[in-house]
């Protein structure tokens, strides 16, 4: 069986100042990362009962709901991420539907969910401790993430850590990081991009960067739209590599952005199958490339697109609370 060692654990042994995140007014190394998170679990202890099984997170764009997410994670409960914007409607369905009534945010405007608990950020973290090393049970379901959308309403997709993991490792073979690194963190967590672009950077001891002003960032994933609004600013970055997925990507994008000396990756990928599948690294050819580690694909005799591999979820929650694959 497949273990994962948590990446804080991991590096915080193996490289302990290595830079794992950077904001504007913040830097923190992988040990005071994994002191905090060890913090964060020893305040859950107090909080939540040993049986919780799903907690609601309400997502942004900062380096503290991100080691809350991870400090979740190693108290062993699975993690409903949602966006901010969602209508409070929604969102308590959703949270039935998950049989979650425990909601953690940075705000207190999220307490009227009819939650049983809700937490803000500031009720975490405000301790440091220090864990034993940390492994993550492969197959445990990890995370809850809302599908785009875009070919039905939304559905609720479960993954577990090896669908994460293996996502991140098998996007090294062309989305090459390295300690030193910085990934711009430019999706969000509450999206499977987001989760991927995590989960790659850490695994590979890189810094997860939420400093859109920084000049030394090296990786970002982008939007098509968000490439042209990038190439229209003229930024003065020494990118090793920008992502290119999300949307229909067009050839005359591509070309664009080759001309102006960017190494771009055009990439095909879905929540299904924990983000990217295929990515190209030819400048000779324009496509989306082919799968990656991990991936399998195929095209049927009617033209439809066939997907496996350890990246493929756990399934949909339907209103049950139990799995199904509807694909």
């Amino acid at each position: 069986m497949d273990t994962f060692e948590c990446p804080f654990s991991f590096f915080s042994r193996k490289m302990p100042n290595a830079i794992a995140f950077e904001d504007i007014e913040l830097t923190l190394s992988y040990l005071e990362a994994e002191l905090i998170i060890s913090g964060i679990c020893k305040t859950l202890r107090k909080e939540l009962s040993v049986d919780t099984p799903c907690v609601t997170l309400i997502t942004e764009k900062s380096i503290n709901c991100v080691l809350i997410f991870f400090a979740l994670l190693r108290y062993q409960v699975s993690v409903f991420l949602v966006c901010g914007k969602t209508p409070q409607k929604s969102l308590k369905e959703y949270m039935q539907n998950i049989g979650t009534n425990i909601i953690i945010s940075s705000s207190k405007k999220f307490h009227n969910t009819g939650a049983k608990k809700a937490l803000t950020f500031r009720d975490l973290l405000y301790q440091k401790d220090k864990m034993p090393r940390w492994f993550f049970s492969p197959n445990f379901v990890a995370t809850y993430t809302l599908t785009s959308g875009s070919s039905s309403t939304p559905k609720i997709a479960c993954h577990s850590f090896k669908n994460h993991f293996k996502s991140a490792i098998g996007s090294q073979k062309h989305i090459q990081i390295q300690p030193g690194d910085r990934y711009l963190f430019s999706m969000h967590l509450h999206h499977i991009a987001g989760l991927a672009l995590l989960f790659r950077t850490l695994t590979q001891g890189a810094t997860v960067s939420f400093n859109h002003t920084c000049i030394k960032i090296t990786h970002i994933s982008f939007l098509p739209i968000q490439l042209l609004r990038f190439m229209r600013e003229k930024k003065k970055l020494q990118l090793k590599c920008i992502l290119l997925g999300g949307a229909p990507i067009s050839k005359e994008i591509y070309t664009q952005a080759l001309g102006e000396g960017l190494n771009v990756l055009p990439s095909y990928g879905m929540t299904e199958m924990s983000s990217t599948i295929t990515s190209n690294i030819s400048e000779n050819q324009f496509s989306m490339g082919h799968p990656l580690p991990y991936r399998k694909l195929k095209i049927s005799s009617d033209g439809e697109i066939l997907v496996k591999g350890d990246t493929l979820f756990k399934g949909y929650l339907n209103n049950t609370q139990s799995l199904s694959f509807d694909l």
